[in-house]
């Protein structure tokens, strides 16, 4: 039996290929590589203190909102890997805001861990 965790791990990989399939690309990353898990901050559907640093900055530079647990702790995760050159220059990097910008507004940020 696949596990919650893996089956999700797999549903992610699989949309990114199909993505890159639509951009007409045929060098998705592995698997591996797309799921890091030293990113998850202080548990599932907990936000943490770099995630909400990251939904700020993006805010206030662009005007764009993110959710406050999984998309902003992606973003804090993408900034990090940025910043520690993990990216080759001359790489393009997608990364896909999925919605849930209204939850932004539901939890304090007195809340986050």
């Amino acid at each position: 039996m696949v596990s919650p965790e893996k089956d999700f791990q797999r549903t992610i990989f699989e949309l990114t290929r199909a993505t890159a399939e639509l951009l007409g690309r045929d060098d998705c990353p592995n698997l591996e590589k797309m799921v890091l898990k030293v990113y998850t901050g202080p548990g599932y559907a907990r936000m943490s203190r770099v995630g909400l640093a990251a939904i700020k900055r993006l805010a206030f530079q662009e005007g764009i909102f993110l959710n406050p647990v999984y998309t902003g702790k992606s973003l804090a995760g993408l900034l990090d890997l940025c910043d520690q050159g993990y990216f080759q220059s001359d790489e393009n990097i997608v990364f896909l805001h999925s919605g849930g910008a209204p939850a932004l507004f539901a939890v304090p940020a007195e809340a986050v861990d």
